[in-house]
């Protein structure tokens, strides 16, 4: 499975004047049934680490996870997007809340923006129908190859 789109154009690319072509994804995560975490939920985390100060996702991660039904990939991602936003910062594997932060949207984490990505393209290329995915990379083959024969 190619990581994001840029890496599906470089591979289409390179397909130019191929006859055949056999797609076989394998991803050690499908994200497609992971459920992207809501405003609400990084809301409601955000709420609970700053009533606590500091949270130590080793010890009590799990109960959390029980708690509210998230996997620990989930509240591990979450706790990415608000390292990359500058909400929380880790000290010896316990978040600590930042003081004095600047609201920011969540799309404005590379870590969010990563994983919708991921999840979009999953589902252009995995989950779509075999003749939406034989159009998706049509297209991409079909427009590498027109910017070659433009600049040819």
């Amino acid at each position: 499975m190619p990581q994001d789109q840029e890496q599906l154009k470089k591979l289409c690319a390179a397909l130019q004047r191929v006859k055949r072509v056999y797609v076989l994804f394998q991803h050690e995560e499908e994200h497609f049934f992971s459920v992207l975490p809501g405003r609400e939920d990084f809301k409601w985390f955000y709420a609970l680490l700053h009533k606590k100060g500091t949270f130590s996702l080793q010890q009590q991660g799990a109960a959390l996870a029980k708690h509210k039904g998230w996997s620990m990939n989930t509240i591990s991602f979450m706790t990415k997007v608000f390292l990359d936003l500058e909400f929380v910062k880790i000290v010896d594997g316990v978040i600590h809340i930042q003081p004095n932060v600047v609201k920011k949207e969540l799309h404005q984490s590379k870590t969010y923006q990563i994983k919708q990505e991921e999840i979009q393209l999953e589902q252009e290329l995995i989950y779509s129908s075999f003749s939406e995915m034989i159009m998706t990379l049509e297209k991409l083959i079909d427009h590498s190859y027109q910017l070659e024969e433009a600049y040819a």
